[in-house]
């Protein structure tokens, strides 16, 4: 999953900012950035990663862009994060509101880590490691269900870059190509 100049970037976002009691905890919600591109195979190389607690939405563009990457052609946000997508529009960075049901989310980033002949359309760099570690961990709560669904809810604990990838990832669930 390495950067390749030649080709276009876009970012995965979830926004966040308290640092609360640490990694790994229910009050732990920092803002994630993933820089990513899509390959010809219709997936995604995550190339490198940004979690950041206690800072501004402008502070947290600044430190992105100061990477050395091209800039973005889009950033895939939560539509609820009015904010950090209203300072994104300001740094010339167009957004993309990417809110879906959860658990529609997973089914189609599953898709893509595996899908049913074994190819691997989601790759992440080992310099990620803060989302390898919360892909890695990711959690059902079995005493919960979606309503209508049934299916188990997932655990809203150290999920940001999850959260972050899905969203990068949602608007190429119907086709696998883009």
């Amino acid at each position: 999953a390495d950067y390749n100049p030649d080709l276009p970037v876009i970012w995965g976002v979830d926004d966040g900012y308290a640092a609360g009691q640490g990694i790994g905890t229910a009050s732990y919600h920092p803002r994630v950035v993933l820089f990513a591109q899509e390959t010809a195979q219709g997936g995604f190389h995550v190339f490198d990663e940004y979690y950041a607690t206690g800072e501004l939405s402008e502070a947290t563009i600044a430190e992105c862009l100061a990477r050395p990457y091209r800039r973005p052609d889009a950033a895939y946000t939560d539509s609820s994060a009015a904010e950090l997508r209203g300072r994104l529009w300001g740094a010339d960075i167009m957004t993309v509101a990417a809110t879906h049901p959860v658990h529609e989310g997973i089914k189609n980033l599953r898709r893509l880590i595996c899908d049913g002949n074994g190819m691997r359309l989601f790759r992440i760099h080992p310099r990620c490691a803060q989302l390898a570690r919360e892909m890695a961990s990711y959690r059902y709560d079995d005493a919960s269900r979606v309503a209508n669904v049934g299916e188990p809810k997932p655990l809203k604990l150290d999920d940001h870059g999850c959260d972050a990838a899905r969203y990068l990832t949602w608007h190429n669930r119907y086709s696998g190509m883009t």
